[in-house]
C-alpha cells in the first residue's frame, strides 16, 4: 500500500514539474534532462508496477497495462481516502490469505505459487477490474487538484507528452471532448491511421497482383513477398504511432490485441512465402533443374518446414495476446483429430507421396505409363503427382492412387528392342541382297548405340510383294529424345544402303 502510494506520488510530481519545463524548453524534439527526467519517472512507476500480481495479463500488453493500474488505483485511494498506515495489518496479522483496503473493492493477496511465491501484492482481480473501480470514483475531485491518470490518458506520448501536443492543445474544445476515456482528436488521429493503412495495403495488393506495376517491376519471388512484406511495415508504423496517440482502458487493450492479432497473420503468412522462395532459390542455387528428382524432395521439405514455422508463430503470437499455451497445444491435438478425421484422403495422399519419394518407382523427369496415362513426370507433390502427356496436357493424378498402381518407367530401361522389316522389290538380284545383308550387318556392329552381341540381319523370306529382310537390335539409351533419335538415324541408314546397291524399298512390304 505505503509502496504504491509514494513512488506513484513522487512519478506524478516529477510529471508536472517535467512537462512545465519540458513545453518551455527551445527546440522541438525532447532536452537530454527531460529524457532522465522521464527516465526517472518511469522508474518509479515500475517500483510501484512491482506491487501487482500480473500473471493473468498478456505478455503482449503487460507492460502498458500495469502502468495504468498503478495510476488508477493511486487516484482511487486517493478519492476514497488511502487508511492510515497504522491500520494497515502486516504479514504476521493477517489470518487469511488477502486484505481488502477499506471502502473499496480492491484486494491485497499472498501469491501462493511461481517466483514471487508468499509476497503481498494487489490481486490479479483488482489489476483486472482497476479501469471499472475508477469509473465509480473519478466524479470525486481528487485531493491534489490533479488527475494523473486523465493526463496520462488525454495526452500522447509515452510518459512526458511530446511538443506536438501543445499545438493540439490550442484546439477548439470539440476536438478535446472526451469520448470513452479519449479525447476527440485521438479518435480521428486513430481513424485517418487506418485508413492510410488500409489503403496503402490495398494499393501494395493491386500492384502485386499479375499485371500490376509490382509485378511487372519485380521478379516473381519479390512480387510474392511484396504484399507480406508490405503489411507488416505498414502494420509496424500504425502500430507505433497508434501508440504514441496513448490510448488507455478497454480502447487500449482491444487495439493492442488487434494489431498484435494482425501481425502475427501476415508473419505466418510470410513464412510460407520465405519458404517457398527459399526452395526454388536453393534448388537453383545447387544447379538442381525443376525436372531433378532431388529437387522435388528439397522443396517438399523446405515448403513443410515453413508450414511449421508458421504454425510455430500462430501458437506464439496466440500466447501473448493470452490464449495459455497448454489450451492452444490441446486444441491443436483435438482440432488435429478432428482435420484428420475430415481430411483423410489428402492425408492419405501426403504418405502417398512419402511412399513415392521413399521408393522412387519414377523420378522427376522420368517417362512412365500408369493405366491408359503415358508421358513424363513433372512434379511429385504433397498431394498429387503430374504427368505432362505428349500433347502436352497435364494429368494429376493422387499419390494415393499413384503409390499403389502399376507403374511403368520407360526411362529406366537400359535398352531398348528395335524390330522392322525392309522389303525389297522383286527383281532385286541375288548379288544386291548379299551386298545389302553384309553393309546392313556393317552398319549395326558400327553404329554406337547398338548392342553387339544382340544384333541380327537376315533375309527371312519371299513375301506376297516383296523380298524381306528382317533386322533385330538392342539399342542403349538413356531417354525418350535419345531413343527417338536413334532409330531415326538407323533407319535412314539402312534406307541409304538399299538406295546405294541400286535397287529400292518395295511399294508393299
Amino acid at each position: 500500500m505505503e509502496s504504491l502510494a509514494t513512488e506513484v506520488g513522487i512519478a506524478e510530481r516529477l510529471m508536472i514539474s517535467t512537462y512545465e519545463r519540458h513545453i518551455h524548453e527551445p527546440g522541438f524534439f525532447m532536452s537530454r534532462e527531460t529524457e532522465a527526467q522521464q527516465d526517472l519517472i518511469r522508474e518509479h512507476l515500475q517500483r510501484a508496477m512491482r506491487c501487482l500480481d500480473l500473471s493473468e495479463v498478456p505478455p503482449a500488453n503487460r507492460e502498458k497495462t500495469a502502468m495504468e493500474t498503478v495510476m488508477l488505483l493511486s487516484e482511487i485511494l486517493d478519492r476514497v481516502g488511502s487508511p492510515p498506515p497504522e491500520s494497515i495489518p502486516a504479514a504476521a496479522q493477517i489470518k487469511e490469505a488477502s486484505w481488502t483496503v477499506p471502502n473499496t473493492e480492491i484486494r491485497i493477496t499472498k501469491v501462493a505459487a511461481g517466483p514471487r511465491a508468499g509476497e503481498y501484492l494487489f490481486s490479479p482481480d483488482s489489476v483486472t477490474r482497476s479501469y471499472d473501480f475508477y469509473q465509480k470514483v473519478r466524479h470525486i475531485h481528487p485531493s491534489d487538484n490533479f488527475d494523473f491518470y486523465a493526463f496520462y490518458a488525454l495526452s500522447p506520448g509515452d510518459l512526458v507528452p511530446p511538443k506536438w501536443y501543445a499545438y493540439i492543445q490550442k484546439l477548439p474544445s470539440w476536438f478535446h471532448t472526451v469520448i470513452i476515456d479519449s479525447a476527440r482528436w485521438q479518435w480521428i488521429a486513430l481513424g485517418v491511421t487506418l485508413f492510410l493503412a488500409l489503403g496503402f495495403c490495398f494499393a501494395i495488393y493491386r500492384m502485386s497482383r499479375a499485371g500490376g506495376a509490382l509485378a511487372e517491376w519485380l521478379p516473381s519471388w519479390g512480387a510474392s513477398l511484396a504484399l507480406p512484406v508490405s503489411i507488416l511495415i505498414t502494420i509496424w508504423f500504425a502500430g507505433a504511432f497508434v501508440e504514441e496517440l496513448n490510448f488507455t482502458g478497454p480502447v487500449q487493450r482491444m487495439l493492442a490485441t488487434g494489431f498484435d492479432v494482425v501481425l502475427y497473420l501476415p508473419l505466418t503468412w510470410l513464412a510460407v512465402v520465405v519458404s517457398n522462395c527459399l526452395a526454388d532459390w536453393i534448388v537453383r542455387a545447387w544447379d538442381l533443374q525443376g525436372y531433378d528428382f532431388d529437387a522435388g524432395i528439397m522443396r517438399v521439405a523446405i515448403r513443410l518446414l515453413g508450414l511449421l514455422t508458421a504454425t510455430g508463430i500462430l501458437a506464439y503470437g496466440a500466447s501473448q495476446i493470452g490464449i495459455p499455451l497448454v489450451g492452444i497445444l490441446a486444441g491443436l491435438g483435438v482440432g488435429g483429430l478432428a482435420v484428420a478425421l475430415a481430411a483423410q484422403p489428402t492425408i492419405e495422399n501426403f504418405i502417398g507421396g512419402i511412399m513415392i519419394y521413399a521408393d522412387r518407382p519414377v523420378r522427376v523427369g522420368d517417362r512412365c505409363s500408369f493405366g491408359d496415362v503415358s508421358g513424363t513426370v513433372e512434379e511429385i507433390g504433397i498431394r498429387s503427382t503430374r504427368i505432362r502427356a505428349d500433347d502436352r496436357s497435364v494429368t494429376s493424378i493422387p499419390n494415393s492412387d499413384f503409390a499403389k498402381a502399376r507403374i511403368v518407367n520407360l526411362s529406366s530401361r537400359d535398352r531398348v528392342l528395335f524390330n522392322t522389316t525392309v522389303g525389297l522389290p522383286y527383281g532385286t538380284t541375288e548379288q544386291q541382297v548379299r551386298n545389302i545383308l553384309h553393309k546392313m550387318r556393317d552398319l549395326l556392329a558400327s553404329f554406337a548405340p547398338v548392342k553387339d552381341a544382340s544384333s541380327s540381319v537376315h533375309f527371312a523370306g519371299f513375301g506376297a510383294d516383296s523380298l524381306r529382310i528382317d533386322i533385330a537390335a538392342e539399342l542403349s539409351s538413356s531417354g525418350h529424345d535419345d531413343l527417338a533419335g536413334a532409330r531415326e538415324e538407323l533407319l535412314l541408314k539402312l534406307f541409304n544402303i538399299v538406295e546405294e546397291a541400286g535397287t529400292q524399298l518395295a511399294k508393299h512390304a
